[in-house]
């Protein structure tokens, strides 16, 4: 009986796992944003140095735990930890159309911009809109910001 009281209640407590998309144009940054997260969130994961990272073909993912305590032992999902699985598809016009897969799964978009790319502001702008009238959950703008103090 304590048993099924036990289990009960973790599965009351524990949150729902996350999906949610990297999107953005191609090579506005968005591997290397998931890539940066994979330290941070998930220490035993292998995340790729950023200086070897190629233009995505297809799709990459990863499945993180994330909580409120980035570097925290992830040890057991808790109130405050959640897992989360992020895809990062290509940002190449010609594999775009293959987002609208990922939509209804989504729980958040992470739309990527990199202030590397001023020419493209108007794609990314065009871009953002029909992401925006596609899916149903919410979206953060990441700012990549590319050619700061540390660059020059």
């Amino acid at each position: 009986m304590f048993s099924l009281l036990s289990g009960a209640l973790h599965t009351a407590l524990t949150p729902p796992p996350l999906t949610l998309l990297i999107l953005g144009v191609d090579s506005s940054g968005k591997t290397s944003t998931l890539e940066s997260l994979k330290p941070v969130y998930s220490p035993s994961s292998v995340a790729v140095p950023l200086a070897k990272i190629r233009p995505t073909m297809g799709a990459n993912s990863a499945r993180m735990m994330i909580s409120s305590t980035p570097g925290a032992p992830q040890a057991s999902p808790s109130p405050t930890t959640y897992q989360c699985t992020f895809y990062d598809p290509s940002g190449s016009p010609g594999s775009r159309s293959a987002w609208s897969h990922y939509y209804e799964d989504a729980d958040g978009v992470l739309f990527v911009v990199s202030t590397g790319q001023p020419g493209r502001m108007d794609e990314v702008g065009l871009l953002f809109n029909s992401v925006a009238d596609e899916v149903d959950c919410p979206i953060a703008v990441l700012v990549n910001v590319v050619g700061g103090a540390d660059d020059e």
